[in-house]
Formats: C-alpha cells, sequence, structure tokens
C-alpha cells in the first residue's frame, strides 16, 4: 500500500498493516474484556464489533488477492469504521455510569 506525501511515497508492507491491526484489536478485546462485569450495552457492543471487523476483513481479502474491483467498497467500509469508533468509548462510560447507579 503506497501513500503520498508531497513528493515521498511511504510503503508499508501487509505484515506492518496486520501487526497494527491485531495489536489494536487485541487491545480493544481486552478492555471489554475487563469491562465483562460492568452492564455495556449490548447493541452498541455488536454494531461496535461488526462495523469494526467486517472492514478489516474486507481490506485484507482486497490487498491479498489485488483485487482492484473492491476499491469503492473498501473506502465505504473505512468511512463506516472511523465513524464507528467513538461508540467503543460511549459504550465504556455508559457501562461505567451503569454500574456506580
Amino acid at each position: 500500500m503506497n501513500f503520498q506525501i508531497q513528493d515521498t511515497y511511504l510503503e508499508t508492507t501487509f505484515m506492518h498493516i496486520a501487526l497494527f491491526f491485531t495489536f489494536g484489536l487485541t487491545g480493544l478485546g481486552i478492555i471489554y474484556w475487563l469491562l465483562r462485569k460492568r452492564r455495556t450495552n449490548d447493541f452498541l457492543t455488536i454494531i461496535h464489533l461488526f462495523f469494526t471487523l467486517i472492514p478489516i476483513v474486507v481490506v485484507f481479502i482486497e490487498m491479498v488477492t489485488q483485487n482492484k474491483t473492491l476499491d469503492n467498497l473498501v473506502h465505504i467500509l473505512s468511512i463506516f469504521f472511523l465513524l464507528v469508533q467513538p461508540l467503543f468509548f460511549i459504550n465504556i462510560v455508559l457501562g461505567i455510569v451503569r454500574k456506580s447507579r
């Protein structure tokens, strides 16, 4: 994957992207696991999980197969991926507030 910043191309390999998502998702999973006794909102958890994992899977499929027909889908799912991340923090705050009542 190439990113053009001014006159320089920064290249990242599949391994670097995979490691980034592995550590990121592991961190999110650990936080959810630590808060398992809190009453988090199940609907928010499912929406966050769905719109986090599906775009990642589609991006990896597109990268491995070099299938350029998935480019538009990857862009749309990437937007959903970014928009749904605040749900994680909202869900955690709601779980903490509910437990303290």
